[in-house]
């Protein structure tokens, strides 16, 4: 059978508004089951403080048809479209069973802040308590209409996104989420901060509109309701414009010229961007410093999302970068946690973590792919067959010869660590070169910071290492110079063993010692290093 389409309008008749219907399905001349075209910033139902002369969808249904309103699906207030609804009836009820078991296909239209770099995207991060999956599409890319004429144009983007979910705010959620928030939604993009200035004083409504819905009337008939969006009328072409990330968190990030401005586009840099953010509201580095490291580490914009390194037996092994959240924490950055992004991008498995790195820390990160593989790698890191290299560049020039072996507590356990030193060099990347040392570790124990707080002690602690090295090297580099190299794995089961190898970013940052070069004192301050109350970005043990 062929499908039906329903295109509806609406009107305006002075402050009343009319929602112009079409009857699905008719007994006795009496509506069962109708669709509307809601405006924006109309409620369905009445609230208290409402102004007097406010109507409802549910005002405007009790006068057109002296019955009670039954909806079969919920739309926010200041989101637009396509809305069902009907008195109570059999037919009504299972139109909204069709909903509740998530068969009705809705398709929103929005415009948003920035160009996306993605065409097509996939998004599940956490809403309300669930993670519901958005499919998202890039129409067109321009800028925005109505202050074409400003200085800085304003990219904005034509974007389409459906789920079967119906989740309260999932589509801003998602798309707030992916660097590239609603235009208009002050509630959810923090727009204030944006590069473009003030831009919800530019906006009359929240351009979000429930274009479509594709449901099932009878099992023969799939039936699509569609009104349009009209959104096209707010964007331009305008070409040969710089193109500008959607959400710049620093105000002031414009003092740092168009060179850098040009490196922070696409989402790794917006979401780089927000961790910078984090980092100065919460006073963990002043503003001063932040652009200074921005202007100096382009790079620290970049490299945001992970990649497969190696796959087999039912384990695969990402590249984490830098600064990267496996889970959600409440006191950390709103970053889209590690393990969200593997839900993802393994849809069809049921991921878990073999191990934890912490969230300065970057390189290989052993993921089981499903509960049998998740147990054998329980059953490796307990009897400690699982080998794991990490290298790191420290403060000063380390006297050890040959492997060495520090051994202090921590947290009132024992804990091992191996060390080598790989090279003694100078710190090139910054102004005045200092003595500074690659070195390799080995964990044989799995304490929390363990490599860090063993270095810190040793009295070479990791340059980029905030919480266990002096206040004056935190400007010296943007993050942590600590990477998880290689990781060896008892592979198949027993038989042999695999090596994954990611080679670590830090050669260029270390040049040939020479010895009039400065060798920084690092003063003893980790009397209380062995303490569990550290408030740093940890995600677990290493």
């Amino acid at each position: 059978m062929g499908r039906s389409c329903l295109e509806l309008q609406y009107g305006v008749l002075w402050n009343i508004v009319e929602l112009v219907l079409v009857l699905l399905q008719t007994l006795s001349n009496q509506p069962l089951l109708l669709a509307a075209a809601k405006p924006r910033n109309v409620r369905f139902f009445a609230k208290e403080h409402a102004f007097d002369f406010e109507e409802t969808v549910e005002d405007w249904f009790q006068k057109r048809f002296q019955k009670k309103i039954q909806t079969c699906h919920s739309l926010e207030e200041e989101v637009s479209g396509v809305v069902l609804m009907g008195s109570k009836s059999k037919t009504l009820q299972l139109v909204k069973l069709q909903f509740q078991e998530h068969k009705v296909k809705r398709v929103f239209h929005a415009l948003v802040l920035g160009h996306p770099s993605w065409d097509d995207a996939k998004f599940n991060t956490p809403v309300k308590g669930g993670r519901p999956w958005t499919l998202a599409k890039t129409l067109r890319r321009g800028f925005w209409a109505a202050i074409a004429g400003a200085a800085t144009p304003q990219p904005i983007a034509l974007v389409e996104a459906w789920t079967m979910v119906g989740r309260t705010h999932q589509i801003q959620e998602h798309l707030r989420a992916a660097g590239h928030p609603v235009l208009g939604d002050i509630r959810h993009a923090d727009m204030p901060e944006t590069p473009f200035g003030d831009a919800e004083l530019h906006c009359f409504r929240v351009f979000l509109h429930l274009s479509r819905l594709e449901l099932c009337l009878r099992e023969e008939e799939p039936t699509f309701v569609e009104v349009p969006h009209g959104f096209d009328c707010h964007i331009v072409d305008l070409p040969e414009v710089r193109r500008l990330p959607a959400t710049a968190p620093l105000e002031s990030l414009q003092c740092l010229g168009t060179e850098v401005l040009d490196k922070a586009t696409g989402s790794d840099a917006v979401a780089r961007l927000r961790q910078w953010s984090f980092l100065v509201s919460t006073d963990r580095i002043s503003r001063c410093d932040c652009l200074w490291l921005l202007d100096r580490f382009p790079e620290s914009l970049t490299n945001f999302t992970p990649h497969e390194v190696w796959a087999g037996e039912g384990f695969v092994v990402l590249h984490k970068p830098f600064n990267r959240l496996l889970y959600h924490k409440k006191r950390l950055p709103k970053d889209l946690p590690l393990m969200d992004w593997v839900r993802g991008a393994y849809p069809h498995e049921s991921p878990r973590l073999c191990h934890r790195l912490d969230y300065g820390t970057s390189g290989v990160l052993l993921i089981a792919l499903n509960r049998d593989t998740a147990r054998q790698s329980l059953d490796w890191f307990s009897k400690r067959q699982v080998k794991k290299v990490y290298h790191a560049i420290v403060f000063g020039l380390p006297t050890w010869h040959d492997e060495h072996t520090l051994s202090a507590p921590l947290h009132g356990k024992t804990a091992e660590t191996t060390v080598k030193v790989i090279q003694h060099g100078s710190w090139l990347a910054s102004e005045r070169p200092f003595a500074a040392s690659l070195v390799e570790a080995s964990p044989q124990t799995g304490r929390t910071h363990q490599i860090r707080l063993h270095l810190a002690m040793a009295g070479h602690p990791i340059i980029g290492d905030t919480d266990y090295s002096p206040s004056f090297a935190h400007r010296l580099y943007f993050r942590l110079c600590l990477h998880a190299t290689s990781i060896s794995l008892p592979l198949p089961l027993g038989e042999s063993s695999v090596t994954v190898h990611a080679k670590h970013p830090f050669d260029a940052l270390l040049g040939h010692f020479h010895e009039d070069v400065e060798s920084l004192v690092i003063p003893s301050l980790f009397s209380d290093a062995r303490s569990d109350s550290h408030d740093s970005f940890q995600d677990g043990p290493e």
